[in-house]
């Protein structure tokens, strides 16, 4: 490469940056320098549409930033304004003697109503998740509620999960079988149980160690196989849902033919039907006595659809 400097005595062309220059009859060798000036000036005015573009792009990001920004603000304050409300919940409760902070039946409408919404990008998956979490806040900010369990059930990653996605932060007391947590929950009013359809809970429950307590609700929430992988036994209102299992355990075998489920726990027969049922005995063909006695162990309901 030649490089051309100026030279006013000699005439020389004038080089004020690198170019390319045209090789002529008295200068036959070329000099080349790269980019051409032509290529130069076009990279140059692209790269400035470049970053006219780009900085068009920042500010419409930034403007789509502010306003989650604003929108997030905005759901922090109607959860506030939730809370605040929960609170006169909580009062109205305490006025009226109820010791359970969980109504199953308004916890089950709140989330039909939402997971029903004909949203667009918000899923009703999405939905009961997102209200769980803030449903189980709202209940531990009315009261202190112990979830009491089996080691068997703690041990299972599955089970836990299961229960975290429902319960969120609710505390968890472990116990040796099913027997203890029932006989837990029979003497906390505000707490719950939570137990394997399969599992020898239904003998210790016919044995009145439950107290009180009966089922209230079933996980997954969402239904996904004919029977739940779990049933939730508390002190919860019964009361009906329009999506409710009526859930009878007794020494006999029930009619299946009729039966949503029916599982052996232990000795005893665990059997699900369809609606919420005051009188078990229209389902015991067996004669009455006191071997054959049939009991409503409590209700469930569950949302239609695949499991979140």
């Amino acid at each position: 490469m030649r490089f051309l400097r100026e030279n006013a005595s000699a005439g020389s062309r004038r080089v004020c940056g690198p170019r390319y220059v045209q090789p002529t009859e008295n200068d036959p060798i070329a000099i080349h320098e790269w980019p051409p000036m032509n290529d130069r000036f076009s990279e140059n005015h692209e790269s400035l549409e470049m970053r006219k573009s780009a900085g068009a792009s920042n500010t419409e990001l930034e403007r789509f930033r502010f306003e989650i920004d604003e929108i997030d603000n905005e759901i922090c304050s109607l959860l506030e304004k939730r809370f605040s409300a929960v609170e006169h919940v909580r009062s109205a409760k305490s006025a009226h003697g109820q010791a359970s902070p969980i109504r199953p039946a308004r916890e089950f409408a709140i989330l039909r109503r939402l997971a029903g919404r004909p949203d667009r990008l918000v899923s009703p998956e999405l939905k009961v998740r997102l209200w769980r979490i803030i449903m189980s806040a709202s209940t531990l900010s009315q009261a202190s509620v112990t979830i009491h369990m089996s080691a068997t059930i703690a041990e299972s990653v599955p089970f836990r999960l299961l229960i975290q996605e429902h319960y969120a932060s609710f505390p968890v007391m472990v116990h040796q079988d099913d027997g203890h947590a029932l006989a837990c929950v029979g003497a906390d009013a505000a707490g719950l149980c939570i137990v394997t359809p399969n599992s020898s809970w239904a003998g210790a429950f016919l044995a009145g160690e439950a107290g009180e307590a009966r089922i209230m609700g079933c996980l997954p929430l969402v239904r996904g196989a004919e029977m739940p992988e779990l049933l939730i036994l508390g002190h919860g209102e019964p009361e009906a849902t329009g999506q409710d299992e009526t859930i009878l355990i007794g020494k006999s075998k029930l009619p299946e033919t009729s039966a949503s489920w029916q599982i052996a726990s232990g000795d005893v027969y665990v059997t699900s039907y369809s609606g919420f049922h005051l009188n078990p005995d229209r389902f015991n063909v067996a004669p009455a006595n006191a071997a054959n006695v049939v009991r409503i162990a409590g209700y469930c309901s569950r949302l239609a659809g695949a499991r979140p």
